[in-house]
């Protein structure tokens, strides 16, 4: 007979538990952690647009910005009854802080292809020309490059 607490349930580890209501609970722990850390989260693959430039604040802190491009095939209606592909390109800005930044800089240059995982921020501002502006932009966390022959 199986451990139980005053809910009536198993708990796991306890002597009387048997194997499949220990690992129930565990796939319910580990899928409540992924959730609990994937909040606000981004993968792309695509293109670096431009090469990476550091720049370093008085304090030391180091960071990059860069331009990443993602390419979208769509089929477009010509108007005869034909269709034909399309290719939609969107360009989102990224950053990243301290030795993400300064390895990427390192490793990557224009126009290659790699993956990037990070987390989205927003910024509004008000422009010289007192108009508010709002901006998207990438935090880089993680990257992979997935071109092998490449520098």
């Amino acid at each position: 007979m199986p451990t139980s607490t005053d809910n009536g349930h198993c708990r796991p580890l306890m002597t009387g538990c048997s194997i499949r209501q220990t690992a129930f609970f565990f796939h319910l722990l580990n899928i409540t952690i992924m959730f609990a850390t994937m909040n606000n989260r981004v993968q792309l693959i695509g293109f670096l647009g431009q090469e990476i430039e550091i720049k370093e604040y008085q304090d030391g802190k180091k960071f990059a910005r860069m331009s990443f491009a993602t390419h979208e095939v769509r089929r477009v209606d010509q108007g005869d009854g034909k269709t034909r592909k399309e290719t939609i390109t969107t360009w989102h800005n990224l950053i990243a802080w301290g030795k993400t930044a300064e390895i990427m800089a390192k490793i990557f240059s224009k126009g290659q292809r790699l993956m990037i995982e990070g987390t989205l921020q927003y910024h509004e501002y008000t422009g010289k020309d007192d108009v508010r502006r709002n901006t998207t932009q990438i935090v880089v966390t993680d990257y992979k490059k997935l071109e092998v022959w490449d520098k």
